[in-house]
């Protein structure tokens, strides 16, 4: 059995926060939960909306790499307590996923 990678842990940890704060953002903005044309936001609402897709592009490409490095970071790799389930990682493309989800919650 290989050790765990606690500096990956840790960056899973993070990216899944920084997710997760993202995606809380927009519950203060329910206009652009219900798909609101974009011409129609307010400037709060375009910025809640650009940081979340900046937050989503970093995470994406980051697990992108990931995958390449290691393959998909199971719990082996990382620990029971990192967001190792395909959902944690929404934007990331399906084809990168496992077919299998594991139990743990982002």
């Amino acid at each position: 059995m290989t050790a765990i990678d606690l500096e990956l842990r840790d960056e899973l940890l993070r990216m899944a926060s920084a997710d997760q704060d993202a995606r809380q953002r927009l519950d203060g903005h329910p206009r652009l939960v219900h798909g609101v044309p974009e011409q129609d936001l307010t400037t709060a609402e375009r910025q809640t909306l650009k940081h979340l897709q900046i937050v989503d592009a970093g995470n994406t490409a980051r697990m992108k790499t990931i995958i390449v490095t290691y393959g998909w970071p199971g719990h082996a790799l990382v620990g029971a307590d990192a967001p190792t389930r395909p959902g944690c990682w929404s934007s990331t493309p399906t084809e990168t996923q496992p077919s299998s989800a594991s139990a743990v919650t982002c």
